[in-house]
């Protein structure tokens, strides 16, 4: 047999076995392949993975680029993974910073601890601290959106621009935030469910990625149940008496068909928000950072550029006008009735 062949034989055998091998990951470890596509997101996007321990709690995060700072929170059963996509667009203009919100992700899993709005927000802080963040831009979506939005009202001078994607944290009539589960995605029908309430368009994924989503979905739900209990408890689950003092320049984002933070919220802020840009977009879902990455990233780097909006005037609330009360009517006197002379 010649050298070539043998080489050829090599080869191809080589070949088969990595081939093989690929399979095997595909069908059986899903997880190991999701990394990798998380880390080629993250790799495009020029952002790192990192790690800090804030009280006890362990928080990664992704980092990178350059320019003003730019922090980035994400919703409710997500991960720092969120805005990785639209992440590539941003690191050019800012230095882009997008953590795992304690609870979720990667992070440390406390089953006595609270996960309110106003307890991340305090976590918030101390996480800032460490990385020596002194002021920045800040959003997120949907949770995210809330507690950017309670962190501003909370530390108002470390917060430059606010960013609020699909943010969930206004009371109106027919929508509830936070609802309890009655059982975590059981199966693919119900995956498909999830998916149509989140987007517009339904991203491809494969077979064996939905069954580790599922596998997921059933491991982390009497903890998303939990967290969900101590955001509806909160005393920042609704903002809408106190989110007109936040005189931040802030984007107000939505995606029209939003299923799970309706877009009667949205208005509510950009009406509520004195220097607030309303910023709309057409057949998107509840995470537009996921469903329109560069879009949403030039909306963010528009806002975050742009001068600030002027400032609204924003109506005074309406005084209650006293009813006019008609004036009493005075009663006469009772008079004695004359005698007449006949009867003297």
């Amino acid at each position: 047999m010649s050298q070539k062949r043998i080489w050829t034989r090599a080869f191809l055998g080589l070949f088969a076995a990595l081939a093989g091998a690929a399979v095997i990951v595909f069908l059986f470890f899903p997880g190991i392949l999701l990394q990798m596509v998380r880390w080629q997101y993250a790799s495009a996007a020029h952002m790192t993975r990192k790690v800090v321990t804030v009280d006890g709690v362990t928080m990664p995060y992704y980092e990178g680029g350059k320019g003003e700072t730019l922090v980035l929170i994400h919703g409710f059963g997500d991960s720092k993974i969120s805005f990785l996509q639209a992440g590539r667009y941003l690191t050019h203009r800012f230095h882009v910073i997008m953590p795992d919100v304690p609870g979720f992700g990667e992070t440390t899993k406390q089953t006595k601890a609270n996960y309110g709005v106003s307890h991340q927000v305090k976590r918030f802080h101390a996480f800032f601290n460490k990385l020596g963040l002194k002021r920045f831009h800040l959003g997120g979506n949907s949770m995210g959106g809330h507690i950017s939005a309670g962190y501003a009202l909370t530390y108002p001078n470390r917060v430059k621009k606010l960013l609020l994607l699909n943010a969930a944290g206004l009371k109106v009539p027919d929508n509830t935030t936070y609802k309890h589960s009655k059982h975590p995605i059981r199966n693919r029908a119900e995956f498909e469910v999830y998916l149509k309430t989140l987007f517009v368009k339904r991203p491809t994924i494969p077979g064996p990625f939905i069954t580790h989503f599922i596998k997921r979905s059933k491991k982390n739900f009497a903890m998303r149940n939990k967290i969900a209990a101590d955001l509806r408890s909160d005393s920042m689950r609704h903002l809408n008496k106190r989110i007109s003092s936040l005189q931040h320049p802030t984007l107000v984002l939505w995606g029209d068909t939003d299923k799970v933070v309706t877009i009667r919220i949205g208005r509510l802020f950009h009406k509520l928000l004195p220097r607030s840009r309303w910023v709309l977009m057409k057949k998107c879902g509840h995470t537009p950072q996921y469903e329109r990455p560069r879009e949403t990233a030039q909306h963010i780097i528009s806002h975050l550029l742009k001068s600030p909006p002027p400032l609204r005037r924003l109506p005074a609330p309406r005084k209650a006008v006293p009813q006019k009360v008609p004036p009493t009517q005075k009663t006469p006197r009772p008079t004695t009735p004359k005698t007449p002379a006949s009867a003297r």
